[in-house]
């Protein structure tokens, strides 16, 4: 952490000419900025450069007094801080979610619903951030203006009379870029709409709930226990208990479970010492086509061994979890399919978004180099007093 920290407080007057009416205008700008260092010097260094990138590039959001209008960096800079959290949230927030469906924290099927309810928050969001135009009441946009007039805080140095409304168009949303918001959601659910129009089975009981002759998934036991840092290993096997109902062919599936490994001496905090487990089976279904669309009735059983607290130390204890459940099996390949589509579509969803939100972030931070901005020292007067009467605003920006 920094042991020097160097303040001050800059106030000057920041002078635009409008992109609107060619008119020049300042405001008061006042900021109380820091810098950091590990010594006196570098602290102020630090504080130098935060000055030097507030004078350059910070502003404040004063429309002109002209026209009403507001300079592309000022709305572009209320634009990319919203932005910034946008593009920020969605990927990490999004990936979280799908993480979780895949590993177990959600069901997948669930799973699907809840990102693709995050994607569709996260689409209005920047619709909404993209469709707002700060342009669109100039009379409004006056009115502000001249409130801060009275205040003090900005003065009209040079009005001009024409207007170029094209020219300060900030708001609105491109067909392109709203169409390919509506995609990302749109894709999003493929999964359960596929494994619907093919007739697949759900096994809610399965983790991913799709399983076809060939294919694996997952069955957590209905209780756990609680182990030193979660770790254990275990022995897993299943039976098939309806052998009779099927048809000839392979019908012996296979069982697989958690392989975990502990030496003599485990290092563990106190939140570590008791946490809770719940140990599964992987069950692979027989490649035998034949069985698609059977019900089978399985057993399952898993034995885990894992380290226990006693006393200061810990011993190493063993327990017995079974279950038994009925599967009905798809077509061969289908749940490997579904967990494809399943993770592909809602990874793509979540893409579309972030990278849509990056590009508008991109173009929002180049239109705001469109303005044409001068600093003037505080005792430097106004170059002419404000009108009493505003000019007529000119028309509304789409």
């Amino acid at each position: 952490m920094a042991g020097y920290k160097a303040t001050q407080t800059i106030t000057l007057w920041k002078q635009h000419q409008c992109v609107a009416c060619a008119s020049h205008y300042r405001y008061l700008f006042t900021r109380s900025l820091t810098g950091q260092g590990g010594t006196a010097e570098k602290a102020q260094e630090a504080l130098t450069q935060t000055i030097q990138k507030a004078l350059e590039s910070d502003v404040d959001f004063q429309p002109c007094p002209n026209c009403g209008t507001y300079q592309p960096d000022m709305t572009a800079q209320r634009e990319r801080s919203r932005l910034f959290w946008h593009f920020l949230l969605t990927p990490i927030v999004g990936t979280i979610l799908i993480i979780m469906g895949a590993a177990g924290g959600v069901r997948p099927d669930t799973m699907v619903w809840v990102t693709t309810a995050f994607a569709a928050l996260m689409a209005a969001w920047l619709y909404l951030l993209e469709s707002r135009n700060p342009n669109a009441d100039l009379r409004a946009n006056q009115n502000t203006a001249q409130k801060a007039i009275n205040a003090g805080k900005l003065v009209l140095d040079q009005a001009q009379a024409g207007y170029e409304p094209g020219r300060t168009n900030h708001g609105g949303i491109s067909p392109t870029v709203l169409g390919a918001l509506a995609l990302a959601v749109i894709v999003m659910p493929a999964a359960k709409l596929i494994r619907g129009l093919g007739g697949w089975p759900l096994n809610p009981t399965l983790h991913f709930p799709v399983i076809g002759p060939g294919d694996t998934s997952r069955l957590e036991m209905e209780s756990g226990f609680q182990s030193v840092k979660g770790i254990w290993t275990g022995d897993a096997s299943v039976q098939v208990a309806n052998p009779k109902d099927l048809p000839p062919g392979d019908s012996r599936f296979a069982a697989s479970t958690n392989k975990g490994s502990w030496g003599g001496t485990i290092r563990v905090k106190s939140s570590e010492k008791n946490s809770s487990r719940t140990p599964y089976v992987d069950i692979t279904a027989p490649n035998n086509p034949a069985l698609a669309g059977k019900t089978i009735e399985l057993k399952t059983k898993v034995v885990a061994t894992y380290p226990k607290m006693l006393g200061s130390g810990y011993t190493d204890s063993r327990s017995t979890f079974e279950r038994a459940v009925t599967v009905k099996l798809a077509p061969p390949g289908a749940g490997a399919t579904y967990k494809t589509i399943w993770g592909t579509t809602l990874s793509v969803g979540i893409l579309i978004i972030t990278v849509v939100g990056i590009l508008t972030w991109r173009a929002v931070g180049a239109r705001s180099r469109n303005t044409q901005t001068r600093l003037i020292p505080t005792e430097q007067p106004a170059a002419s007093a404000p009108p009493p009467n505003l000019p007529p605003a000119p028309p509304a920006q789409a």
